[in-house]
Order: C-alpha cells, then sequence, then structure tokens
C-alpha cells in the first residue's frame, strides 16, 4: 500500500508529541473517528484505558475509537491540556475488548471496508507510551487517509530517554507475542499485510520476521505485501 510509505513519515512527528494519556470525553458531531485496533503486550495500570512500561504474561486485544477534532492540524496530535474536549482534542469516545487473537482478527477483517483486502501492522519505536502508540496510528491513517484497517502492537516501552536499556530488552522479550499476531493475520488467505516499524519497533519487528522465515510457519513473500522500516 503506497499510501503507508508516505503515511509513516508523521510517526516521526508523533514520537515527538507530549507525553500523554488515552482520555475519554463525550463525542462532537464536528470531529472525525477512526478506530485503532490495539494488540497490548503492556501491563493495566490501573487507569482506565491505559497500560504502562511493565510486561506482562500474554497479549490482549482491544478497538479504540479515537476522536480527532476538527481543528485537528496535520501531523500533530491534539493533546488534551486540560478538561478532554472532542471538539479540540483527541480523545477516546468508545471502544471494547476482544477475548482472544481469533476473535481480534475476526473483527480487523470485518471492519475493512475498502475491498483492498489488506491490514496494516504497525509497531512503535523506543520511548513510546501507550496513549502515543494509539493516538500516534489514529493521526497517521486520518492524515493521510488510509482506506485498510491499521492495528498497533503496542509493546512495554518505558517511555523515557533513559529507558533505552529497558526497551531493548523488552522489545527482545516481545517477539514471540509479535510473531503470534504475525502468524494469525498471516494465516488469513484472504487478506494479506503490509507491516510497518518505526525506530526500536524495527529492530523488534526484524527479529520477529526472522524468527517466522526460520520456523516455516507461515510463507512470509506471499502473505505480506510490504515492510517499512524507519
Amino acid at each position: 500500500m503506497s499510501r503507508a510509505l508516505l503515511a509513516l513519515a508523521l510517526l516521526l512527528l508523533a514520537a515527538c508529541a507530549p507525553r500523554g494519556v488515552i482520555e475519554g470525553a463525550a463525542p462532537s458531531p464536528s470531529a472525525t473517528v477512526r478506530d485503532v485496533y490495539v494488540a497490548r503486550f503492556r501491563q493495566e495500570t490501573g487507569q482506565v484505558r491505559n497500560f504502562g512500561a511493565r510486561r506482562p504474561g500474554m497479549l490482549s486485544f482491544g478497538r479504540v475509537s479515537v476522536s480527532i477534532p476538527p481543528t485537528h492540524q496535520t501531523g500533530r496530535i491534539e493533546w488534551p491540556r486540560g478538561t478532554p474536549n472532542a471538539h479540540t482534542d483527541f480523545v477516546t469516545i468508545g471502544g471494547e475488548t476482544y477475548p482472544d487473537m481469533a476473535s481480534f482478527a475476526r473483527a480487523v477483517a470485518a471492519s475493512d471496508r475498502s475491498g483492498q483486502n489488506e491490514t496494516v501492522i504497525h509497531v512503535h519505536g523506543y520511548n513510546t507510551t501507550h496513549g502515543e502508540a494509539v493516538y500516534g496510528t489514529a493521526q497517521v491513517a486520518h492524515d493521510m487517509d488510509v482506506p485498510v484497517p491499521m492495528v498497533v502492537f503496542s509493546w512495554p516501552s518505558a517511555a523515557q530517554v533513559k529507558g533505552y536499556v529497558y526497551d531493548r530488552d523488552s522489545a527482545l522479550i516481545s517477539r514471540d507475542m509479535l510473531e503470534e499476531l504475525i502468524v494469525a493475520f498471516a494465516s488469513d488467505p484472504d487478506r494479506k499485510l503490509f507491516l510497518t516499524a518505526h525506530s526500536m519497533g524495527g529492530y523488534l519487528l526484524m527479529e520477529t520476521l526472522r524468527q517466522i522465515a526460520l520456523s516455516g510457519r507461515v510463507d512470509l513473500n506471499r502473505r505480506i505485501n510490504g515492510v517499512a522500516l524507519l
């Protein structure tokens, strides 16, 4: 998908956004809503909708309906600076969880109205919060009018500049979980994948693709339309 190559350049800007968390608000009729599907390898923080840096034992799955304000400027995430307001801020207006990988994959496929039978899986980079990963994916999908479903693999980054070693170790620990995600989606004969990754996420993605190739679980050359690394 050629638009994805251009779209991912905006993730570099999103990575520099102020620290933020996912917050809910009442919907605005003038806002645009973009669904982001999330495979989470992060432990819950106790704060609604947010996941932190701790490493859990398994994946969890969800959909986040991200409201993008009518005042949105291309390449930016408008984080709430006070009370979250869908007219001026990126906010969450809904979503759901899925009990397992199979139901998650079915929901993603069912959401595709493009006719392209393709899913984008994105792996975020170093020093990234869960909220930044989700909202950054929504921002790119909106700004570049990506027509197919986007899934973000949210792995346990420390979300701190001084957390490089922690993030590197988290990336290595996350390989098996990302493999399960890619294999599950690549096993659908009716759909193809476009894989993207930013920063240390590229290291995680390439290590995972190497694992899959060695295992022979799926034919990557036949199931993947492209890989874009930044």
